[in-house]
């Protein structure tokens, strides 16, 4: 079996010209979102067997849909996440779901009450006019520990 967990930024660079990538059951988890950019020539990918966090790839989704309507296949993985979307197929789902934050919900706006409108309105204040829907991601460098 594979055990191919990332694809990094332009991961495929040096091959231009690739038509068809096959990266069936590997143990994929994230996706740079420009890990294909450099594959001019593709019409066909598959990333079946692996599970993905599907909030974060709507760009994957778009790329699998064009593939598809010009001809090609597209091999769709499945969400591993969040809760609602796991186990769904990512070429499957409506463009840009909904996704909360880990918890599993959205926050509540503050009603104010005379206990903590005092305590908030000495700390800080709190827009009580939007609440976030969605998540954006901000990439983290990790180091590896070799031994």
């Amino acid at each position: 079996a594979n055990t191919i967990s990332r694809l990094s930024a332009n991961a495929f660079a040096s091959y231009p010209l690739l038509q068809t990538l096959v990266l069936d059951n590997n143990a994929i988890t994230t996706i740079d979102p420009t890990a294909f950019s450099s594959l001019s020539a593709l019409s066909n990918l598959s990333l079946v067997g692996n599970s993905l966090p599907c909030c974060e790839l709507e760009w994957l989704r778009s790329l699998g849909a064009s593939l598809a309507s010009s001809g090609g296949a597209f091999g769709s993985p499945v969400c591993a996440g969040p809760v609602g979307l796991t186990g769904a197929t990512l070429s499957a789902l409506p463009g840009n779901p909904i996704c909360v934050r880990s918890c599993g919900a959205v926050p509540a706006p503050i009603e104010p009450n005379t206990t903590t409108a005092t305590t908030v309105a000495t700390t800080t204040e709190i827009p009580t006019t939007t609440v976030p829907t969605t998540i954006t991601t901000v990439p983290v460098a990790t180091t590896e520990a070799t031994t």
